[in-house]
């Protein structure tokens, strides 16, 4: 597989404004409505919380951006912000070195009364 054949299936997502749990399962809830997930991977610093969501197609990866950007998971909380990986791996968004991706952050239960992305 093509280096940017990969890259260009595959979305960085920055969640803003996270104040309810974003689990791996409640992510693949989200981005599997738009096409078949094969991988999602989630990294969280200091203030910023990030997921890195690869589908099986590039045109599920786009059908997910355009129908995700800007809204948010729960009501008023955990907004998606999307870029292409090719975008953010180009140098648009600061650097996390690959090894950190990989770092499984404790889950929680999801609360699916306050789930608006369904």
């Amino acid at each position: 597989m093509a280096w940017c054949e990969k890259h260009h299936r595959a979305l960085f997502v920055i969640i803003h404004d996270k104040e309810l749990p974003v689990t791996k399962n409640l992510l693949y809830q989200v981005f599997s409505c738009y096409g078949e997930v094969e991988k999602i991977a989630r990294f969280q610093t200091m203030d910023d919380f990030y997921a890195w969501v690869n589908f099986y197609s590039h045109r599920d990866a786009v059908n997910a951006f355009c129908k995700l950007q800007g809204l948010h998971i729960y009501e008023g909380c955990c907004e998606l912000d999307l870029y292409f990986a090719s975008e953010f791996i180009c140098g648009c968004k600061p650097y996390i070195p690959q090894y950190m991706w990989n770092y499984e952050l404790p889950g929680a239960p999801l609360i699916p009364s306050k789930l608006l992305i369904r």
